[in-house]
């Protein structure tokens, strides 16, 4: 079965945002607002899952294939974050995200 996420939202105003920011922010990520063009996620490979995150990682030089700057769905965006998260080198600063405005 095929899912289509052309018409999910994402919640970017009030509260919910503030929210996830902090979340966010706690947490070691650190996001920003910025133009992440709407393609097809090349991570999931989903029927009409469009990009809106864009994740830099900063990995150690022994992850054999690590997040260094993936444009993924909000579905992937987790598992992505996580990923680059575990993956950083320990002199790394937050993982910057990128969120579609």
């Amino acid at each position: 079965m095929t899912t289509s996420y052309r018409d999910t939202t994402v919640p970017l105003s009030g509260a919910l945002l503030v929210l996830s920011l902090e979340l966010a922010y706690g947490r070691g990520v650190s996001p920003r607002i910025a133009d992440v063009p709407p393609r097809q996620c090349e991570y999931c490979a989903e029927v009409d899952a469009l990009t809106i995150l864009r994740v830099y990682g900063q990995p150690r030089a022994d992850v054999l294939h690590p997040v260094e700057v993936e444009e993924v769905c909000g579905l992937c965006g987790p598992t992505v974050i996580a990923r680059a998260r575990d993956e950083a080198r320990d002199d790394a600063g937050d993982i910057v995200i990128e969120v579609a405005a």
